[in-house]
């Protein structure tokens, strides 16, 4: 008897379960956007720069950025790529690690955990494909290129070479990239699909180049195939093509 009262139970809490949902859509989709959103709020995740290793360098990072110069229809070779069979032969290459300690990655997981449960037990996500964005977000992978002035390239994925374990950058190339300059003077970025470092250099490579951005300039590129030269030391950028401002 007892028994079948325990089946019984065990029955109507598993159907409870499962009905809740479709009883009352959107709730997982709005409760992963909740948890996820605070988390993102507190831990500042999404803020790439709330992580700059001082006080000056943020303070620098506030103020609009400087004067770039412009160079267009400039000489700039495509054999200045850097390929993924260059750093595979140079020891294998790198892939440059994702922001936060130990402690807080794992944090992060766990709530991102929580996140995918509350979103996919929902049957609203089912139909949407997720289409109202409440992914739980990842924050990208990050390098540091240049400590004066401070370079920070950020991607969905970055492959690097160092001299040594720990010496300077040879070889780097991020997709889905941002490259961040701190100067002095503020700050500037630059965003393409793929962004490229040789080391020890003054520049970055802009490959499908999307925009240029420094205090109130706003460079944009055609979607012709142009490359583009960031200098950071020299703060000016080049393009082989025409640009937009």
């Amino acid at each position: 008897m007892k028994r079948e009262k325990l089946r019984r139970l065990l029955f109507v809490s598993a159907a409870c379960l499962l009905s809740f949902p479709w009883l009352t859509p959107c709730v997982g989709i709005w409760s992963a956007a909740g948890v996820n959103g605070a988390h993102d709020s507190i831990t500042k995740r999404d803020e790439p720069l709330a992580r700059l290793p001082t006080k000056q360098l943020k303070q620098w990072a506030a103020k609009p950025g400087p004067k770039l110069t412009v160079m267009q229809r400039q000489t700039i070779p495509r054999n200045s790529l850097i390929t993924e069979a260059e750093l595979s032969a140079a020891n294998g290459g790198r892939n440059a690690p994702r922001p936060g300690t130990l402690v807080g990655k794992g944090a992060s997981a766990v709530v991102d955990g929580l996140t995918y449960t509350l979103t996919w037990v929902d049957p609203f996500t089912w139909v949407s494909q997720n289409s109202m964005g409440m992914e739980p977000t990842k924050p990208r992978r990050q390098l540091v290129l240049c400590e004066s002035p401070f370079v920070l390239l950020e991607g969905n994925s970055i492959r690097f070479t160092r001299s040594g374990k720990n010496g300077p950058v040879l070889l780097a190339r991020a997709t889905g990239a941002t490259v961040t300059v701190i100067t002095p003077d503020g700050t500037f970025t630059a965003r393409a699909q793929d962004i490229h470092f040789r080391g020890p250099s003054q520049e970055v490579l802009l490959e499908q180049p999307y925009s240029v951005h420094s205090g109130r300039q706003f460079l944009r590129f055609p979607k012709d195939g142009s490359l583009v030269k960031l200098n950071f030391v020299k703060r000016s950028v080049s393009c082989s093509g025409t640009v937009f401002d």
